[in-house]
C-alpha cells in the first residue's frame, strides 16, 4: 500500500511539549496539529500499516526562515501519524527521505507512506 497525505505545517520538535505544573504536556500547537492530521487521515480512509514503512516527506516551509529538516519531517509528524493509527509505533519507520522545497505560506508537508516491502528494490 502507498498513500500520500498533504498535511498542515507541524510544530517544531522543540515546541511539541510544554511543562505545566511540573508535568510535561503536549503544547496547544501539537494538539491542533494532531487533530488536523486525524481529520486528514480519516478523510483518506484511515489507512493502517502493520509492518515496516518508508516515509518520503516534502517540506514546504511557511516563510524564508532557515529550518532544520529533522525538526519538521519526523518527531511531531510521526507521533501524529501514530496517534491517528496509521502505524502502531514510529519504530516501524525503517527508511525516511525528506526534502525542503521553496516556501509556501502557510506551510505544509506532503507525506508519502509505503509498505517497506512494496518499496524494496
Amino acid at each position: 500500500m502507498i498513500i500520500t497525505l498533504t498535511l498542515p505545517w507541524p510544530p517544531s520538535a522543540n515546541k511539541i511539549w510544554r511543562i505545566r505544573q511540573g508535568q510535561p504536556r503536549l503544547s496547544k500547537a501539537s494538539i491542533a496539529f494532531r487533530s488536523n492530521v486525524d481529520a486528514i487521515v480519516l478523510e483518506a480512509g484511515s489507512p493502517k500499516f502493520d509492518g515496516p514503512v518508508e516515509i518520503d516527506t516534502e517540506v514546504y516551509p511557511p516563510d524564508n526562515r532557515e529550518c532544520d529538516l529533522d525538526n519538521f519531517d519526523s518527531k511531531a509528524l510521526w507521533d501524529a501519524l501514530q496517534a491517528s493509527n496509521v502505524f502502531r509505533r514510529d519504530s516501524q519507520v525503517k527508511r525516511r527521505v525528506g526534502e525542503i522545497f521553496p516556501p509556501e505560506a502557510p506551510g505544509r508537508l506532503v507525506v508519502t507512506i509505503s509498505d517497506r516491502e512494496a518499496s524494496d528494490r
